[in-house]
């Protein structure tokens, strides 16, 4: 839905007439994200439909558009995205060597050194890309909300969470476990029976 009938609509998705007032002066002002967080503040039944705000990308950002769809950028571009991360320590040239010539593969993930960095940078993931909002939470009660709105949006863009829901069952996973192939490197060479507990723990 566009922005413009997002706001029409206002009033009939529950927002009160103040409420309407206070999302079209911030969309009027050219206030994006202060209007989508307006409105994930207020449960409006329509917030779903503008996740993403306006803002011009440059090389190396991870951004989510759409709501379905992650898009790393080598080049800069200004459109509706939800700001995700940034890749460091690579120049422009370097990232479209590496991005821009054919399907490529990666893996995104959330590190950290110590438990106490782990649980600032989920605090941060919940509160810039799930905008959650807890006042008097504490940072673990609010890292455990941004990682449910981030399950929650991947079973509604159809992700699978477990392996059950693959349609994989418990009389499946001895097949399985045999038909793993264990490669001497990585972090941790799995022993059969540590693959096996790993698949009953996925089921």
């Amino acid at each position: 839905m566009e922005v413009k009938a997002l706001i029409e609509n206002l009033t009939d998705s529950g927002c009160s007439a103040e409420g309407t007032r206070r999302a079209k002066a911030l969309y009027e002002a050219g206030d994006m994200d202060g209007f989508v967080k307006y409105l994930r503040k207020c449960r409006c039944d329509l917030v779903e439909e503008m996740h993403d705000s306006q803002m011009t990308t440059s090389p190396g950002d991870i951004v989510l558009y759409s709501g379905n769809q992650i898009v790393i950028f080598y080049g800069s571009n200004s459109w509706a995205y939800t700001r995700l991360g940034k890749i460091t320590g690579l120049d422009e040239k370097e990232l479209e060597d590496t991005f821009g010539n054919g399907d490529v593969t990666i893996s995104l993930s959330v590190g950290a050194q110590t438990a106490s960095e782990a649980g600032e940078a989920f605090k941060r993931f919940a509160e810039e890309v799930w905008n959650v909002s807890l006042d008097g939470s504490s940072d673990e009660q609010v890292a455990e909300e941004g990682l449910k709105a981030m399950e929650n949006w991947m079973r509604k863009i159809g992700v699978a969470m477990n392996i059950s829901e693959l349609g994989a069952k418990e009389n499946m996973i001895d097949g399985i476990t045999e038909g793993t192939l264990i490669l001497e490197g990585g972090y941790k060479v799995l022993t059969k029976d540590e693959i096996r507990q790993i698949l009953k723990d996925s089921l």
